[in-house]
């Protein structure tokens, strides 16, 4: 288990496996997760999701993106 505090500019991630469960809390900005079936998932600041082992999803933010992140690896 891990936490902290994750900033990065406007990006985009090709879509991937997530290996780990994510508890992130955006603090600024906000980004748009893809996943397998090409559905777009749009959240912002404040907003808190939850990314699960196995989940696939492409990353995009157009605008820098602050958040708290709390990562369990199993």
């Amino acid at each position: 288990f891990f936490a902290g505090t994750w900033t990065c500019s406007p990006m985009r991630r090709k879509a991937q496996r997530f290996g780990r469960i994510e508890l992130m809390c955006l603090l600024e900005g906000g980004l748009i997760l893809t996943d397998e079936a090409g559905v777009e998932h749009t959240f912002t600041a404040p907003e808190v999701l939850l990314e699960l082992p196995d989940t696939v999803s492409a990353w995009t933010s157009t605008k820098s993106v602050r958040k708290y992140y709390c990562i369990f690896e199993q």
